[in-house]
């Protein structure tokens, strides 16, 4: 037995707004009110970047890495009834947004974001209690062209 585990990861530079901020992933159209979005029924799940504005310093670039799981949302919101590529893929490019929420939850651009989906084909070998990974793989076309989205193929 096998199935697909979705994953959007989410990529950016930590101090390019020089505060704290949120990443936050949607299934279906955004509200247009920031204050909507942790709230709203299209919220999947969100990342968090934890910025010390007050430290001062001249800092480099440093790379923040997260992830939002999106199987159990597709599984329960799209109606596909299954988790395969053939299915998901064409549903994520039409249903998959993202935003960029700064700590007083207002809008914000975040030139350095890069949004990439990831699907995990998971394997549950008869000796074993849980599933292990069997393929990884990447699906570039999903975000690619979009702003904060995949930057190749």
């Amino acid at each position: 037995m096998s199935f697909w585990d979705w994953t959007a990861r989410i990529e950016c530079e930590k101090y390019e707004l020089g505060q704290s901020y949120t990443v936050i992933v949607f299934l279906g159209e955004v509200p247009k009110d920031p204050m909507d979005w942790l709230i709203c029924p299209q919220f999947v799940g969100a990342h968090h970047a934890i910025v010390d504005s007050g430290s001062g310093g001249n800092r480099g670039p440093v790379l923040e890495e997260g992830f939002v799981h999106l199987s159990t949302a597709i599984a329960e919101r799209s109606h596909l009834g299954s988790l395969e590529p053939s299915a998901v893929e064409p549903y994520l490019k039409r249903n998959l947004n993202w935003r960029v929420q700064k700590k007083d939850e207002s809008a914000a651009q975040l030139n350095s974001l890069e949004v990439c989906i990831f699907a995990t084909r998971m394997i549950h070998p008869p000796d074993s209690d849980f599933p292990v990974p069997a393929e990884k793989r990447r699906f570039g076309a999903i975000t690619h062209g979009r702003q904060g989205g995949c930057r190749s193929l």
